[in-house]
C-alpha cells in the first residue's frame, strides 16, 4: 500500500511534465485511491462490528464466571446452572468456532482484488520517479530539505525517500539513490501506526543503502551502514558475514559521480546569478492621467531589453473574475498550444472588469493594443519552454509586437521563474504582478519549470503608438 501511495504522489507531481500521463489518467488514479480507501473503511467497520460482538460475549461469559467464584455453593450444586452450563458448552462454543473460521470482510477482500488490478503500472511508477528526480536535479534540491517542510504539499516522509531511492537503484542510478536513501535513514521515523505493518523498517533502509554502496565500490560507507544495522540486529549472522567479507576485501577506488556543471538556465531558474544593482524601484505617475492620480509601484527587472514588474497590477476582484472566465471557457474559445499548456481567449470587452483591466495595461505601458482580445494560459510542472514557442502556437505575429504584458493570477510554491537566456536575469512573479517584457528578435524569454501546481497567467500583446 505504501508503494501505491508513493506512486500516486509521484504521479501527481509529474502529471503535466509527461506527455504520456494525461490529466484524465491521473483523475482515474485519484478515483481508484478513493475507492480503495472506501473499501478499507467498510472492512474496518465490519471488523469493529465483529469486535463489539466478541467483546460483548467475553463480558457476558466473564460475568457468569465471576458470579460463580463469589457464590460457588449456589451454582455448583444447582441443577439449573448445570443445565445452562452444559447447553452453553455444547452449543455456544462450537458456534464460536464456526464464527472464528469465517473470514471477516470477504466481500471487501474480493473488491480489493478487483481494484488492485487497476493500480498504476510499473512503467508509470518508473516514469513518475524519473520526473521527480529530473525536477530535483534541475533545481539542485536536496531530498533531506523536503523532510521538514511545514506545507503538506511540499513534504516528503523518510519512507517516500526510501521508495524513491529504491526506484533509482532499480534504474541503476546509484549515485542519485545515495542521497535519497541517506535522507530516509537520517530522518527515519514511522509517521503513522501502519508504517511498520506495511513493511519498511530502518533495517530495510540500511539494507538498501548497503546494496547501493557495494555497487559504487564505496567500502568505507558500506561498513558504516553495516555497523548501524548490527546495532539493530546484533545476532544477525548474515550481517556479520557481510561485514567480515568487506573487511577482508582490498580497497577499490569508488565509482566517481558524473560532475555536470549547471547550465546558465538552471542557474537563472535557481536564482543563482549576479544581481544588477543599477535597477530602480519607484512609483510610476507618468504616461497617463490615471497614473498621476493613482501611481503604481514599478520595479525594473532588466534594462536592455526593458523588463519591468508592476506590483498589484491586477486586483483580487479582477483575478477572481478572470479565473471564473477561464474555468467556463467555451469550446469555441479554447486554444490548443504546446504540450502541457491549456489556453483560452476572451474579448477585451468581455465585461466591465476586463475593459477596465485592458485600459490599465495601456496606462502601464503607454502602448497601443495589438488586438482586442486577451489570452489566458495555464501550465503545470513540465520542462522549460520559451514564450516565443507559445506565441507561435497561437499564430501571433511576433514581429508586430512591441511588448507583452503578462499578469499572474496565482502564486507558485516553488519554481516558475521567467528568464532571458542570454542575460543574467530572472524574475519570480507573485500573484497580482504584471510583468511587461520588451520583444526583440534575438531575445528569448524562457519559463522555468513549476515544481508543484499550475500557473495561470493572462497575456496581452501591445504595439507601438502610431
Amino acid at each position: 500500500m505504501m508503494v501505491g501511495i508513493l506512486c500516486l504522489l509521484l504521479l501527481l507531481i509529474a502529471s503535466a511534465q509527461s506527455e504520456n500521463i494525461s490529466v484524465g489518467e491521473l483523475k482515474s488514479v485519484v478515483k481508484l485511491e478513493r475507492e480503495l480507501l472506501h473499501n478499507l473503511r467498510i472492512y474496518a467497520q465490519e471488523l469493529e462490528t465483529r469486535l463489539r460482538l466478541i467483546n460483548g460475549a467475553i463480558a457476558e461469559y466473564g460475568k457468569n464466571i465471576q458470579l460463580l467464584d463469589r457464590n460457588p455453593d449456589l451454582y455448583m450444586s444447582n441443577p439449573l446452572f448445570a443445565f445452562r452450563l452444559m447447553t452453553h458448552m455444547r452449543q455456544h462454543w462450537p458456534a464460536w468456532q464456526l464464527y472464528m473460521t469465517q473470514q471477516p470482510g470477504s466481500d471487501q477482500l474480493k473488491m480489493q482484488q478487483r481494484l488492485l488490478s487497476l493500480l498504476p503500472t510499473r512503467d508509470a511508477h518508473k516514469e513518475a520517479a524519473q520526473s521527480l528526480q529530473s525536477l530535483f536535479k534541475f533545481y539542485n534540491y536536496a531530498p533531506a530539505s523536503f523532510l521538514l517542510k511545514n506545507k503538506k504539499h511540499l513534504r516528503l516522509s523518510s519512507l517516500d525517500c526510501y521508495h524513491m531511492g529504491r526506484e533509482l537503484y532499480e534504474q541503476q542510478k546509484y549515485h542519485e539513490a545515495v542521497d535519497w536513501l541517506a535522507a530516509a535513514a537520517a530522518k527515519y521515523s514511522p509517521t503513522s501506526p501502519h508504517d511498520e505493518l506495511l513493511g519498511v523498517s530502518l533495517g530495510r533502509i540500511y539494507e538498501m543503502q548497503l546494496k547501493v554502496f557495494k555497487k559504487l565500490n564505496m567500502r568505507v560507507e558500506a561498513l558504516v551502514v553495516l555497523s548501524r544495522a548490527l546495532e539493530l540486529q546484533p545476532e544477525n549472522k548474515l550481517l556479520r558475514s557481510q561485514q567480515h567479507q568487506l573487511e577482508q576485501q582490498e580497497p577499490v577506488h569508488p565509482s566517481p559521480a558524473s560532475a555536470e556543471p549547471p547550465s546558465k538556465l538552471q542557474k537563472q531558474c535557481r536564482g543563482n546569478y549576479k544581481q544588477n544593482t543599477y535597477l530602480v524601484c519607484e512609483l510610476n505617475d507618468m504616461l497617463t492621467p490615471f497614473l498621476q492620480l493613482a501611481p503604481l509601484r514599478l520595479e525594473e527587472a532588466w534594462d536592455e531589453p526593458y523588463v519591468i514588474i508592476y506590483k498589484d497590477g491586477i486586483y483580487e476582484r479582477e483575478i477572481g473574475h478572470i479565473k471564473h472566465a477561464f474555468e467556463h471557457c467555451p469550446s469555441s474559445a479554447r486554444l490548443w498550444t504546446i504540450a502541457g499548456v491549456k489556453g483560452c481567449t476572451i474579448s477585451d470587452r468581455f465585461s466591465v472588469i476586463t475593459t477596465l483591466l485592458t485600459d490599465r495595461i495601456v496606462d502601464m505601458t503607454g502602448l497601443d493594443l495589438h488586438k482586442n482580445q486577451m489570452f489566458l494560459f495555464e501550465y503545470g510542472p513540465r520542462d522549460p519552454f520559451q514564450l516565443q514557442d507559445l506565441y507561435q502556437s497561437i499564430d501571433v505575429n511576433v514581429e508586430a509586437i512591441e511588448s507583452t504584458a503578462i499578469l499572474f493570477l496565482n502564486d507558485m510554491a516553488l519554481g516558475g521563474a521567467i528568464t532571458i537566456s542570454s542575460q543574467q536575469m530572472a524574475v519570480f512573479p507573485r500573484r497580482g504582478d504584471a510583468l511587461i517584457v520588451q520583444n526583440e528578435e534575438d531575445i528569448e524569454y524562457t519559463v522555468c519549470p513549476n515544481v508543484v501546481g499550475n500557473r495561470l497567467v493572462l497575456i496581452k500583446f501591445l504595439t507601438a503608438n502610431e
